[in-house]
């Protein structure tokens, strides 16, 4: 994904490998990429977890936002299996079908 076509307050869909695993809004446009709250997650994860993704919608160190969620290798990941979050150009009606919620 392309974070360069995304504003503030768009909602963003997440993936760890093959689970659509969270929901998520963008709260800060960087020339590095994007700054997406955390609204919900398919496992446990701090109530409005900050991550960071780089302008290919891959993730990135994120504990200077405050970050304190599960990781891999430094990445926020997902607590399911363990892969680095991604963006998707999902859109959260698909999230939600995925998720049976």
């Amino acid at each position: 994904m392309d974070t360069k076509k995304l504003v503030v307050g768009h909602q963003v869909v997440m993936h760890n490998g093959r689970y659509l695993a969270g929901l998520g809004t963008i709260i800060k446009t960087v020339p590095e990429g994007v700054i997406v709250r955390i609204d919900l997650a398919t496992g446990p994860m701090p109530d409005n977890s900050l991550v960071r993704f780089d302008t290919n919608g891959k993730v990135c160190d994120s504990k200077d936002l405050g970050y304190s969620g599960p990781e891999n290798n430094g990445l926020p990941c997902s607590f399911e299996c363990r892969d680095p979050w991604e963006l998707t150009e999902d859109s959260v009606a698909i999230f939600f079908k995925a998720n049976k919620r």
